[in-house]
């Protein structure tokens, strides 16, 4: 329920945890087993609309204002 109406973008699985942005620019690291919010990250740039890209490190993550952020844990 944290998550309604965030007009959130398609999930990146990956390890143990999820990955998905919303329409303020944040995006959320599920823990994949149990869906328990393991950290946020703010882009600062715009809605997250497209499903993370997969890096060695983590998700890259593009915004509708053209950001480009890749993110670890």
């Amino acid at each position: 329920d944290r998550l309604a109406h965030r007009q959130l973008s398609a999930p990146l699985a990956g390890g143990d945890a999820v990955a998905v942005g919303d329409f303020e620019g944040y995006v959320y690291f599920l823990a994949r087993d149990s869906g328990a919010f393991i950290a946020r990250h703010h882009t600062g740039s715009g809605a997250v609309r497209a499903a993370p890209v997969p890096l060695r490190t983590g998700p890259l993550v593009q915004t509708e204002e053209g950001g480009l952020f890749a993110l670890a844990l």
